[in-house]
């Protein structure tokens, strides 16, 4: 249930937490970062879904499990509150304790003595139980600096994605061989899943995405029995999870060995020159709403092209229309989970909408960011039709042209994990082994 941290853990940690510390500048209050609580499963007796610790507790102790609590008392320091394993604890899953911080049960008299001298008491992340009935605050300032606080990858954060990655390339690079006409999407998730597992990962780091032909275009598909047909394309979006550090990649496979055919061709070229330059766009200083506004007028020069955008690609972007068939952000953040610290930064106080896309982060890009960079393009026939009736963009888009072909073949996503670089340099494509 514990192991003790080596002793380059416990520097890394002792930074993390003194970056919090600076960046909230705590005078009288008690700061609370409890891990969260099991939940239990409906009807299920004594089960329960698979437990994740809340980010800003991992980030400050790389401590697993439910009920743990870190505190923080400018007067005293850090204190750690942690779960004794009970006798089910050790029966049913071999928990051991260490021997590491303080118990859990010692908290509530901690916390009485520091209320009654007038101490103030704040909390990030989880609910618990250890700490009902004490006032405590919630305040989203406090929340949107510490998310600031660990933006920024260390070695350690950054040692244990690659070990994901790793895991993720295995899964990708075994697909070629296996998909074929025949194939379920079911089989498909099933397989890269196997894969993940054999090369390290410990979960995965999302349910696994795939659609193969049409079903490509909705975003999240969750994987049927359809079979793969000799013309589909089909999009795979997964990743493992080593330690509760994640992966979150995006592939386009040919239905055969091979290559895409015709009209899949030229929109996965237009799509993969504007996902590189909107790579090499993630530099310190630059807008994440800039990243994706890059990526919108490329892809919109692609739809000009093709006939879909009857108006220049600057006015469809600024309309909105391009939103149509980029209906999500350009990526967003990652590292103990596939959004872990997006949002927007503490000088500000909402995302930002581009078009008709609300974007998951809304900031400038520092050295150390882990950011996913996923253009996608998508014809989804109920939108088209939603759109249109609407009476929107009628002179900018041709709506008949994009139900056409484009809708029967789907949609197209192609998704990298990288570390934004230090000033003058590109960023590091952590993912760059995954063929694509």
């Amino acid at each position: 249930m514990s192991t003790s941290p080596s002793p380059a853990l416990q520097s890394t940690l002792a930074q993390r937490r003194s970056r919090l510390e600076k960046a909230l500048a705590l005078r009288t209050e008690i700061l609370l970062i409890p891990s969260g609580m099991e939940i239990g499963v409906p009807g299920g007796l004594d089960a329960v879904y698979p437990f994740v610790e809340h980010p800003d507790f991992r980030w400050l102790s790389e401590q697993r499990g439910p009920g743990h609590v870190l505190a923080f008392d400018p007067d005293e320091g850090w204190q750690e509150f942690f779960q004794r394993p009970s006798v089910n604890d050790t029966i049913w899953t071999g928990a051991r304790w260490d021997g590491r911080g303080r118990s859990v049960t010692e908290l509530k008299d901690w916390l009485a003595s520091r209320v009654k001298a007038g101490k103030k008491l704040l909390a990030l992340g989880s609910s618990s139980e250890h700490i009902e009935g004490f006032p405590v605050e919630h305040r989203p300032e406090v929340a949107a600096l510490a998310w600031h606080a660990r933006r920024s990858k260390d070695a350690h954060s950054i040692s244990l994605i690659e070990k994901a990655v790793a895991a993720t390339a295995a899964g990708f690079k075994a697909l070629p061989a296996f998909i074929a006409p025949g194939r379920s999407e079911r089989e498909i998730a099933a397989e890269i899943a196997h894969r993940f597992f054999c090369a390290g990962a410990d979960a995965l780091a999302f349910p696994t995405i795939v659609g193969c032909g049409d079903n490509s275009a909705c975003l999240h598909f969750t994987p049927s029995e359809r079979q793969v047909k000799a013309q589909d394309w089909i999009l795979v979006d997964a990743g493992a999870s080593v330690a509760g550090y994640v992966a979150d990649v995006t592939r386009m496979f040919p239905s055969r060995s091979g290559s895409f055919s015709g009209l899949q061709k030229e929109l996965y070229d237009l799509l993969l020159t504007a996902q590189l330059a909107a790579i090499d766009r993630c530099r310190p200083g630059v807008e994440w709403h800039e990243v994706h506004r890059g990526v919108a007028l490329d892809i919109a020069r692609g739809l000009c092209h093709f006939g879909i955008i009857k108006s220049s690609a600057e006015a469809a972007v600024e309309s909105g229309a391009i939103g149509v068939f980029l209906p999500h952000g350009v990526g967003h953040m990652f590292g103990l989970g596939i959004r872990d610290a997006s949002g927007h930064s503490p000088d500000r106080t909402s995302l930002e909408t581009v078009g008709l896309v609300r974007l998951r982060c809304h900031f400038k890009l520092e050295p150390g960011y882990s950011m996913t960079v996923e253009p996608g393009c998508y014809f989804i026939p109920a939108y088209l039709d939603q759109q249109e009736q609407a009476g929107r963009f009628k002179d900018q888009i041709d709506f008949d042209v994009a139900r056409g072909e484009f809708a029967r073949i789907g949609g197209l996503r192609i998704e990298d994990d990288i570390i934004v670089g230090e000033a003058g340099k590109p960023p590091k494509v952590l993912t760059s082994e995954i063929p694509k």
